[in-house]
């Protein structure tokens, strides 16, 4: 096989690298999702999964059912307010 012509030093960090890839993409995410907004959320994510054993499959399901929540009260919100205080032209 191939694998058994590469010799083992260099097998061997492969595997630590394969091992870093996981941690590096989590900090990429980290860095380009993580605000003020979002932070609350992302840590509930990490207790979640931390303290009570829930896999990460779970909690990624239970945040995409609170962001559809989330999304539809604020849509709910912005229509009411916008049709409480804006004048239409064809009324006039």
């Amino acid at each position: 096989l191939i694998l058994d012509a590469i010799p083992g030093p260099i097998q061997k960090g492969l595997e630590v690298a394969t091992g870093l890839i996981p941690a590096l993409g989590f900090a990429l995410l980290a860095r380009l999702l993580i605000n003020k907004q979002v932070a609350p959320y992302f840590f509930l994510g990490f207790l979640l999964s931390g303290y009570l054993k829930i896999p990460v499959t779970g909690i990624a399901l239970l945040g995409a059912i609170v962001a559809i929540i989330m999304v539809n009260i604020m849509q709910k919100q912005k229509l009411a307010t916008n049709e409480g205080g804006v004048v239409d032209d064809d009324d006039e």
